[in-house]
């Protein structure tokens, strides 16, 4: 919408993996792990309290969710 995106790292410290549009596409090794940043330009989105939903389609089709409530 404009407003904001989520990004993909490697891990806290590396840079992000995101393409220029945004879209993102990185492999995970087995029992690997990667990092999203999410920012709300405006604190219209992540308001306290607000439960966040991420859900992450790999390519062989199996689907994991995550979610995270704002503090």
């Amino acid at each position: 919408n404009g407003m904001w995106a989520l990004g993909a790292a490697a891990d806290l410290d590396a840079a992000l993996l995101n393409a220029a549009n945004g879209t993102v596409s990185f492999p995970v090794a087995v029992g690997g792990s990667f990092a999203v940043f999410a920012s709300d330009w405006g604190t219209s989105k992540f308001k306290p309290g607000t439960t966040l939903k991420l859900t992450v389609t790999f390519t062989d089709n199996t689907v994991v969710t995550a979610s995270a409530t704002a503090p």
